[in-house]
């Protein structure tokens, strides 16, 4: 183990750990680790994430599971949906997620699925333009910044105005800046 001083750490999203990361995290925890994560949610396997940690992490450790099948960002219509779409996931746990608000009278959900980014930011942009009455209540969020540049040349080329919130730089954050001195001092041992 390293000793960085670190009494407690919290690691958030661990469903997306990878074996080296859960190496690394073992030498800086001295045991006293917490975990966040959503074994529904990993989508970095191309990345070497292993879900088995995550699977595993109560037996492998000797700790306490927390089950939070509350959702407080989505209705009911959603949260079934996404239920049925999870139950059919191998080796996944299983769970059923229960919404904290009710469904709004006017509320529709749809799945769909797009072969390019390009198609998916056209599809968004026709639905932002079919639904010009309700601006002040759509919001759009992303995962990368690639599909955020194409919806916002797609909403410019409609002439749909927008509001975009600019990212952080996460290498300003002093618990990167604190992972990256530990990497190095790990690595010039």
């Amino acid at each position: 183990n390293v000793d960085l001083n670190i009494k407690y750490l919290m690691v958030d999203e661990f469903q997306d750990t990878n074996d080296l990361q859960m190496s690394i995290l073992n030498k800086i925890s001295n045991g006293n680790m917490a975990v966040v994560g959503d074994d529904a949610q990993s989508i970095y396997a191309f990345r070497n994430a292993n879900v088995k940690l995550i699977l595993d992490f109560g037996k492998t450790y000797d700790a306490k599971v927390v089950s939070m099948d509350t959702n407080y960002r989505s209705h009911e219509i959603i949260t079934k949906a996404a239920t049925e779409l999870i139950f059919h996931n191998k080796g996944n746990l299983k769970k059923e997620i229960r919404p904290f608000f009710p469904i709004p009278e006017d509320y529709i959900a749809e799945i769909k699925t797009f072969t390019t980014s390009f198609d998916e930011a056209i599809y968004i942009a026709d639905f932002i333009q079919k639904n010009k009455d309700k601006l002040g209540t759509i919001g759009i969020i992303y995962r990368n910044n690639i599909i955020g540049a194409e919806i916002a040349k797609q909403l410019k080329k409609r002439g749909i105005f927008y509001d975009y919130k600019e990212e952080y730089n996460i290498f300003d954050r002093k618990e990167i800046k604190l992972f990256f001195k530990f990497l190095k001092y790990y690595t010039t041992r």
